[in-house]
C-alpha cells in the first residue's frame, strides 16, 4: 500500500474533527492517518499532536506507530516555542510550520479575547519568508 500526504487544507479539517467533543471522531480521524507517510508529514502530525485534543490513549489505540513517533519527539504535549524548536530539529516542512503558525495564532487570539481584551484592536499575522 502505497502512502499518503496531506495538505494544508485536509490537515485542517482532521483538526477539527480531532478538536470535536466526540472522541468517536478522533478515531475516524486518527484512523485516517494509518497510511500516512510518516516522513514527509512530520510537521503536519506534530500539529495534529499539539493541537488537536484527541488523547494519548485514544492516538495509541487509533495509530500506534505514529503516536510512539510522536510521543518520542514531543513527549507530553510542549509549549508552543519548544514545538516549534522540536519542528525545527526535525525539519519539517515549510508548510506544516505556516500551519503550525496559524494555529499558535489562533490560541493566542482565544487568549486574548478571554483576557477580555478588545479583539477588534489588533490584528494578527505572521508570514514565513
Amino acid at each position: 500500500m502505497s502512502k499518503i500526504t496531506f495538505n494544508k487544507d485536509e490537515i485542517r479539517n482532521i483538526s477539527e474533527m480531532l478538536n470535536s467533543s466526540d472522541e468517536e471522531n478522533h478515531m475516524v480521524a486518527l484512523s485516517g492517518l494509518q497510511t500516512v507517510d510518516v516522513k514527509k508529514n512530520i510537521g503536519e502530525l506534530i500539529v495534529l499532536f499539539k493541537y488537536g485534543s484527541a488523547s494519548n490513549k485514544i492516538w495509541k489505540e487509533a495509530c500506534p506507530i505514529i503516536f510512539e513517533k510522536l510521543y518520542k519527539i514531543m513527549g507530553d504535549h510542549k509549549s508552543g516555542s519548544q514545538t516549534l524548536s522540536l519542528m525545527d530539529e526535525n525539519k519539517c516542512s515549510k508548510d506544516s510550520i505556516e500551519l503550525f503558525l496559524e494555529f499558535f495564532v489562533k490560541d493566542v487570539k482565544y487568549f486574548l479575547k478571554d483576557m477580555g481584551y478588545p479583539m477588534e484592536r489588533f490584528e494578527l499575522d505572521i508570514k514565513l519568508k
